[in-house]
């Protein structure tokens, strides 16, 4: 977790920062496969020039640099890898980490924050009563598929099948 600072135009030009370190560090990665003959000269020709100017050691560093830029400073944490919506709904002030206790959860026991409830109100607001049926909402926006009875082969094949 990550310094998440509340000031908009700050946390604005800290994500234009990490995007641009994201692609830098992604222009060390394998190629993906493109068949537009233009993109693929671009992308070779601005490959080639990141590679001269930098490693990919000093690009990790730079992201991860972008990514911890607020950790001292600021008053809360989030995921700051994640995307936008996440570290806007998921932080979490600093000090929630300072008095620990541990609960009991299932066959172990785990440490969570003592201000607890507090956190998971200001995440999830009233997290003890579930919404009414109609205002549920769909979780992973339906990108996880389970089907315990269908073999992972069979699954993928189905997939290659859909696109």
């Amino acid at each position: 977790m990550n310094g998440y600072i509340e000031d908009a135009g700050r946390f604005d030009r800290q994500l234009k920062k990490r995007r641009f370190s994201e692609a830098v560090v992604k222009l060390f990665q394998p190629k993906s496969p493109t068949s537009n003959l233009f993109k693929k000269c671009i992308k070779a020709i601005v490959r080639l020039l990141v590679k001269a100017m930098t490693t990919y050691e000093r690009a990790v560093k730079r992201y991860w640099d972008v990514i911890g830029e607020y950790d001292e400073v600021a008053e809360k944490v989030s995921l700051m890898t994640h995307v936008v919506s996440f570290i806007l709904q998921y932080n979490i002030y600093k000090t929630d980490f300072e008095d620990i206790i541990y609960v009991d959860f299932e066959n172990i026991s785990i440490p969570v924050p003592a201000s607890y409830d507090r956190v998971l109100k200001d995440i999830y607001g009233d997290y003890m009563d579930f919404p009414p049926v109609d205002e549920r909402g769909e979780w992973h926006n339906g990108i996880i598929d389970f089907d315990p009875d269908l073999p992972y082969k069979e699954y993928f094949k189905n997939k290659v099948k859909q696109r």
